[in-house]
């Protein structure tokens, strides 16, 4: 099964009506540490990478994680403002100084950053939970 394929098949167990159906999605687990607006915008973000790439595989999507989550950075310093201030997004950024240092431009890079750190941080997440894909003949 490829992994396009299999993504299709979590997100629609993700979002199913029967709450037993979305409890063995890979998404069940993260939803707990992210949002299912945040999670559907990185499964979007992953299957257009997939839909694009040749013979996709876990690494070399995952060596496309930094790409990813870089481009869904917002770029307007009011959407960074607001983001901050939701569902405990400070902590992120908290995670993102930890990991990478202040950032010399101020607030603004540093909720950039940890924009950075929350959507590597789900992409991650999610690629490992899916499988290698089976090799076709």
């Amino acid at each position: 099964m490829t992994l396009l394929k299999q993504l299709d098949i979590e997100y629609k167990l993700f979002n199913s009506v029967d709450y037993n159906e979305q409890k063995k999605s890979i998404f069940w687990d993260i939803l707990g540490d992210f949002n299912a607006d945040q999670i559907t915008e990185a499964v979007d973000q992953i299957v257009e990478y997939l839909e694009y790439e040749e013979e996709p595989t876990k690494e070399r999507l995952e060596d496309q994680v930094s790409e990813m989550a870089d481009s869904m950075i917002d770029i307007y310093n009011g959407d960074l403002i607001d983001w901050l201030g939701h569902d405990n997004n400070y902590m992120w950024v908290d995670d993102a100084i930890s990991e990478f240092g202040a950032d010399e431009r101020g607030l603004i890079g540093l909720i950039q950053m940890g924009q950075y750190k929350m959507w590597s941080d789900l992409l991650y997440r999610i690629i490992n939970g899916l499988s290698e894909p089976e090799e076709t003949e």
